[in-house]
This record gives C-alpha cells, structure tokens and sequence, in this order.
C-alpha cells in the first residue's frame, strides 16, 4: 500500500494534464489485455454456464439486483471532466465513447469469467480475471502469461487511484475554500493507509464491500448525483423564466415609452 500511496502522491504533485496524459498512454495496454485474455480463453469456455440467462428469476435480477448498480460508480468521473475542457462541445463525444468503451470491454471480462469458472470459484476471488489469465499458455516455452497482466494492472491501477485522488483532493480544496492543495494529497493518502490497515482479512473486506461501500457509492453517484441533476434543472428552468419576464417588462415599457 505504501509503494502504491508514494506513487499517488508524486504523480499528483504533477498536475491534472500529466495524469490524463499517462492515463490516456496506459489505456490501450489494458484495454489490449482484457480483450487478450477473452480471445485466448475461448477454447476453455463452457456456454451452459451462462445458463440460465435471467438468473434466478426476473424478480431477482432486475428489482433486488438494483442494488448491484454500484458496480457502475466510475460513471460519476463524467460529472467532473467538464471543468477540465478547452470546449464543452466535446464533453457528449467524451461521455459517449468511454461510455460504449466501458461497456464492451466489462461485457467482455462478465463473459470470460462466467463461461470460465464456476459462480461459487469467481465470486470468492478478489480478481477472477487473473485467475483467467493463468490459463493462457503457448507451449512449453510461453507459460505463467499472468505475470505481464500483473504489471499492466498494478499500472492501471495507478491511474485510475491517481485520478481518483486528484478529483478527491481538488473538490475539497474548492469546498474549503483553499488557495494551496499541495498538503492535500499527503493528508488524503494518509488517511487512505489508516483506513486501508483496518480490514484484518479477506471476509471483513468482502463485508465492507457488499455492506458499506456499495449503499455508499449508490448514495453518493446515483442518489445525490441525480437530486443535484434535478434540482440544478428546476433552478435554471426559473431562472429562464424570470428572464422571460424581464424582456417582457422592458419590451412593454419601452413600447409605453414610444
């Protein structure tokens, strides 16, 4: 965790455009290793796994099963990507395409780890996909492929908890009010590896996961994220009205004038 915290911090230390740079040239090697391990691992397949395709039944799936939208969290990022452009014009672009990104390459690591393992094998691991990555081999001489995975994730993993921090870290500096937020990252990383010290093991991680970290993230993405999203509408849409107003009151006045 420290290795991984003192990374954070010397790469936030850089600024937002280094960290969309390095994110944006670490991308394809992640994105090319997802899709690798899908089309290597399609001679493993067993497609009566998929089966049955609603699960336990539509009730199940689609009404208890709401709660697992959590597993959709990194769509708030689009929320604070704005502010960063040169031209609001290429925000739906922006949105649409990691959107559809997103989409293709999640359906493609579901697919390789239902039609490769067992539900009970793939819901136990903390990263299926690895294990998915250990049956790749080329003979003799290629085996143990799971190594290079390894190094690209731990990367990937970098970016992504980089980019997290920089968002954390420049949101409360503009709640509080602050001019300077160098000292932010080093407060937020240290709470980070109080925090992360606190699970003793796998089961109590799990737990967190599934009973606090879920209702957290649908809370704060899709609870507040939408009132914010209404509300923010409501109150332009008064506001146009009341302009409306305004250039009706000073049309009639300026015709009463004439």
């Amino acid at each position: 965790m420290l290795l991984l915290l003192i990374a954070i911090v010397l790469v936030n230390k850089l600024g937002f455009k280094p960290i969309a740079r390095a994110n944006l040239f670490f991308l394809p090697a992640v994105l090319f290793s997802i899709f690798f391990i899908f089309i290597t691992n399609i001679g493993n397949f067993t497609v009566e796994r998929a089966l049955p395709f609603v699960g336990n039944g539509i009730s199940s799936t689609f009404f208890s099963g709401l709660s697992n939208l959590f597993a959709f969290g990194g769509i708030s990022y689009l929320y604070f990507i704005p502010a960063h452009l040169k031209d609001f014009k290429d925000y739906k672009k922006i949105a649409l395409a990691s959107v559809g990104i997103s989409a293709i390459f999640l359906l493609l690591s579901v697919t390789t780890v239902l039609l490769l393992f067992p539900i009970v094998a793939s819901t136990e691991e903390v990263l299926p996909l690895y294990l998915a990555s250990r049956f790749i081999e080329f003979g003799r001489f290629f085996q143990r492929l799971d190594a290079i995975f390894v190094f690209i994730w731990i990367i990937s993993m970098i970016s992504y908890l980089s980019i997290a921090s920089y968002f954390a870290t420049s949101i409360f500096q503009k709640v509080s009010n602050l001019q300077y937020n160098k000292w932010i990252i080093g407060v937020f990383t240290s709470l980070a590896f109080g925090f992360g010290l606190l699970p003793q093991n796998l089961q109590q991680l799990s737990m967190l996961e599934n009973n606090v970290y879920k209702y957290i993230i649908l809370i704060l993405v899709i609870g507040i994220g939408l009132s914010i999203l209404i509300l923010a509408n409501i109150k332009y849409c008064i506001q146009q009205k009341k302009k409306g107003l305004i250039i009706l009151d000073e049309n009639a006045t300026a015709d009463k004038g004439g």
